[in-house]
């Protein structure tokens, strides 16, 4: 979960002016104590990374089918090296 630069801010905020301890804004702000220790270091906000789907070779699907029509989803997940998921998109 990404929180706001000025929900970071004001947990810091917290913690070098009102002198409150990590543990003490981290239950009340319901975060971890490691989170304020990250902002403290670096406060900016990362990109979220862009990650490619594998593509599916038609050809190796195709004989997979042929080869083991009943096979659960998974099984053929497995054999092609891709999530199960990856078959949403055909």
């Amino acid at each position: 979960m990404t929180y706001s630069l000025d929900f970071r801010k004001k947990a810091l905020a917290l913690i070098n002016d009102k002198g409150m301890s990590y543990r003490k804004v981290a239950s009340l702000l319901n975060v971890s104590t490691r989170t304020l220790q990250n902002w403290q270091q670096n406060i900016e906000i990362k990109p979220a990374k862009e990650v490619k789907p594998k593509k599916i070779d038609d050809e190796a699907l195709l004989k997979d089918v042929e080869d083991y029509p009943y096979d659960y989803l998974y099984e053929r997940a497995d054999v092609l090296v891709v999530l199960t998921w990856a078959f949403t998109k055909l």
